[in-house]
Protein backbone atom coordinates (compact mmCIF):
# COMPACT_ATOMS: atom_id res chain seq x y z
CA UNK A 1 0.00 0.00 0.00
CA UNK A 2 3.00 2.56 0.96
CA UNK A 3 4.45 1.35 -2.00
CA UNK A 4 1.38 2.39 -4.54
CA UNK A 5 1.29 6.17 -2.32
CA UNK A 6 5.18 6.23 -2.84
CA UNK A 7 4.70 5.33 -6.47
CA UNK A 8 2.01 7.94 -6.68
CA UNK A 9 3.31 10.88 -5.07
CA UNK A 10 6.77 10.32 -7.72
CA UNK A 11 4.37 10.04 -10.19
CA UNK A 12 2.63 13.36 -9.42
CA UNK A 13 5.85 15.29 -8.49
CA UNK A 14 7.41 14.44 -11.93
CA UNK A 15 4.22 15.47 -14.05
CA UNK A 16 4.29 18.77 -12.20
CA UNK A 17 7.84 19.71 -13.27
CA UNK A 18 7.91 18.66 -16.96
CA UNK A 19 4.60 21.03 -17.02
CA UNK A 20 6.05 23.47 -15.28
CA UNK A 21 9.29 22.99 -17.16
CA UNK A 22 6.92 22.92 -20.85
CA UNK A 23 5.02 26.15 -19.44
CA UNK A 24 8.56 27.85 -18.99
CA UNK A 25 9.69 26.61 -22.27
CA UNK A 26 6.55 28.10 -24.29
CA UNK A 27 6.57 31.67 -21.99
CA UNK A 28 6.56 34.50 -24.44
CA UNK A 29 10.36 35.86 -24.73
CA UNK A 30 11.40 38.97 -22.94
CA UNK A 31 14.13 39.80 -25.64
CA UNK A 32 14.37 39.15 -29.21
CA UNK A 33 14.16 35.59 -29.37
CA UNK A 34 18.28 34.96 -30.80
CA UNK A 35 18.47 30.94 -30.53
CA UNK A 36 14.78 30.39 -31.99
CA UNK A 37 15.62 33.23 -34.74
CA UNK A 38 19.34 31.55 -35.41
CA UNK A 39 17.58 27.49 -35.58
CA UNK A 40 15.15 28.95 -38.22
CA UNK A 41 18.27 30.21 -39.75
CA UNK A 42 20.42 27.32 -39.87
CA UNK A 43 17.55 25.22 -41.12
CA UNK A 44 16.86 27.43 -44.00
CA UNK A 45 20.70 27.71 -44.84
CA UNK A 46 21.22 23.86 -44.59
CA UNK A 47 18.52 23.11 -46.95
CA UNK A 48 19.68 26.06 -48.92
CA UNK A 49 23.47 25.19 -48.69
CA UNK A 50 24.43 28.44 -50.53
CA UNK A 51 28.29 28.59 -52.08
CA UNK A 52 30.52 31.07 -51.19
CA UNK A 53 34.16 31.63 -49.84
CA UNK A 54 35.38 30.80 -46.30
CA UNK A 55 38.19 32.94 -44.74
CA UNK A 56 40.13 31.59 -41.81
CA UNK A 57 42.72 33.87 -39.81
CA UNK A 58 45.00 33.30 -37.00
CA UNK A 59 47.22 35.74 -35.34
CA UNK A 60 47.62 37.65 -38.74
CA UNK A 61 48.30 33.95 -41.04
CA UNK A 62 44.99 33.66 -43.39
CA UNK A 63 43.50 31.10 -45.75
CA UNK A 64 40.60 31.54 -47.79
CA UNK A 65 38.67 28.28 -49.44
CA UNK A 66 35.69 28.48 -51.70
CA UNK A 67 33.06 25.92 -50.30
CA UNK A 68 29.63 24.24 -51.62
CA UNK A 69 28.37 23.08 -48.41
CA UNK A 70 29.27 23.75 -44.63
CA UNK A 71 27.44 22.27 -41.26
CA UNK A 72 25.59 25.33 -40.10
CA UNK A 73 24.52 23.82 -37.02
CA UNK A 74 28.00 23.84 -35.86
CA UNK A 75 29.03 27.59 -37.70
CA UNK A 76 26.07 29.08 -36.28
CA UNK A 77 26.07 27.49 -32.78
CA UNK A 78 28.46 30.63 -31.32
CA UNK A 79 25.28 32.82 -32.02
CA UNK A 80 22.23 30.55 -30.01
CA UNK A 81 24.84 30.58 -27.34
CA UNK A 82 24.56 34.60 -26.89
CA UNK A 83 21.00 34.36 -25.97
CA UNK A 84 19.78 36.38 -23.23
CA UNK A 85 16.40 35.49 -22.85
CA UNK A 86 16.76 34.23 -19.34
CA UNK A 87 14.16 34.94 -16.37
CA UNK A 88 17.35 35.62 -14.14
CA UNK A 89 18.99 38.91 -16.76
CA UNK A 90 15.54 40.17 -16.99
CA UNK A 91 16.64 43.43 -15.09
CA UNK A 92 20.40 42.86 -16.38
CA UNK A 93 20.11 44.75 -19.83
CA UNK A 94 19.23 48.22 -20.72
CA UNK A 95 16.84 47.81 -23.69
CA UNK A 96 16.67 50.93 -26.39
CA UNK A 97 14.41 50.54 -29.12
CA UNK A 98 14.88 52.70 -32.74
CA UNK A 99 11.98 53.07 -34.97
CA UNK A 100 12.22 55.15 -38.70
CA UNK A 101 9.41 56.14 -40.58
CA UNK A 102 6.85 54.25 -37.81
CA UNK A 103 8.88 51.32 -37.89
CA UNK A 104 11.34 49.18 -35.54
CA UNK A 105 14.68 49.37 -37.57
CA UNK A 106 17.37 48.37 -34.38
CA UNK A 107 16.97 46.95 -30.89
CA UNK A 108 20.08 47.34 -28.57
CA UNK A 109 21.06 45.24 -25.67
CA UNK A 110 23.64 46.37 -23.50
CA UNK A 111 24.49 44.70 -20.61
CA UNK A 112 24.14 46.37 -16.58
CA UNK A 113 26.73 44.28 -15.03
CA UNK A 114 30.24 43.20 -16.33
CA UNK A 115 29.87 39.57 -15.25
CA UNK A 116 27.66 39.09 -18.01
CA UNK A 117 29.00 37.47 -21.22
CA UNK A 118 27.12 38.95 -23.72
CA UNK A 119 27.70 42.09 -22.95
CA UNK A 120 26.07 44.42 -26.52
CA UNK A 121 23.42 42.84 -28.61
CA UNK A 122 22.11 44.89 -31.64
CA UNK A 123 19.60 43.72 -34.03
CA UNK A 124 18.77 45.30 -37.00
CA UNK A 125 15.66 45.27 -39.69
CA UNK A 126 15.09 46.19 -42.70
CA UNK A 127 11.51 48.54 -44.36
CA UNK A 128 10.14 45.29 -44.45
CA UNK A 129 10.45 44.40 -40.99
CA UNK A 130 13.05 41.24 -41.65
CA UNK A 131 16.11 40.77 -39.51
CA UNK A 132 18.90 42.40 -41.95
CA UNK A 133 21.59 42.12 -39.31
CA UNK A 134 22.55 40.68 -35.86
CA UNK A 135 25.79 42.39 -34.18
CA UNK A 136 26.86 40.75 -30.49
CA UNK A 137 29.85 41.67 -28.70
CA UNK A 138 31.16 38.99 -25.90
CA UNK A 139 33.48 39.35 -23.20
CA UNK A 140 34.65 37.15 -20.70
CA UNK A 141 37.46 37.39 -17.98
CA UNK A 142 39.03 34.71 -15.45
CA UNK A 143 42.33 35.63 -13.82
CA UNK A 144 44.46 33.88 -16.05
CA UNK A 145 42.90 34.78 -19.09
CA UNK A 146 40.21 36.90 -21.16
CA UNK A 147 38.55 36.72 -24.37
CA UNK A 148 36.78 39.25 -26.52
CA UNK A 149 34.71 38.46 -29.41
CA UNK A 150 32.45 40.11 -31.93
CA UNK A 151 30.39 38.08 -34.42
CA UNK A 152 27.95 39.78 -37.00
CA UNK A 153 25.36 37.95 -38.88
CA UNK A 154 23.70 39.46 -41.98
CA UNK A 155 20.82 36.67 -43.75
CA UNK A 156 21.85 35.68 -47.24
CA UNK A 157 25.08 37.18 -47.02
CA UNK A 158 27.08 35.93 -44.86
CA UNK A 159 28.71 36.26 -41.14
CA UNK A 160 31.72 36.98 -39.32
CA UNK A 161 33.44 36.13 -36.16
CA UNK A 162 36.57 37.61 -34.33
CA UNK A 163 37.95 36.37 -31.45
CA UNK A 164 40.76 38.01 -29.43
CA UNK A 165 42.15 36.71 -26.42
CA UNK A 166 44.74 38.49 -24.64
CA UNK A 167 46.66 36.11 -21.49
CA UNK A 168 48.66 36.85 -18.48
CA UNK A 169 51.56 34.93 -19.45
CA UNK A 170 50.54 34.06 -23.01
CA UNK A 171 50.86 35.72 -26.05
CA UNK A 172 47.42 37.44 -27.16
CA UNK A 173 45.88 34.95 -30.45
CA UNK A 174 43.25 36.61 -32.87
CA UNK A 175 41.44 34.46 -34.70
CA UNK A 176 38.53 35.62 -37.25
CA UNK A 177 36.36 33.91 -39.50
CA UNK A 178 34.30 34.98 -42.16
CA UNK A 179 32.08 33.37 -44.40
CA UNK A 180 30.66 35.30 -47.12
CA UNK A 181 27.69 33.77 -49.65
CA UNK A 182 28.01 33.98 -53.60
CA UNK A 183 24.64 36.03 -54.37
CA UNK A 184 23.25 33.86 -57.45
Amino acid sequence: MYRLAFILAISALAAAACSRADAGRDAPKAFFDLEGFMQQEMQRLAKLQPKGVKRISLNGISEAHDFDTLDYEKELAVFSRADINRVAWLDKYEVDSVFQEGSLARLRYRAEEDKLKTRYMEIQYSQSGQVAAVLIQNHTKSMIAEMQQSIEYWPDQGYRLENRQPALFAKEKQLGIEVQFNRN
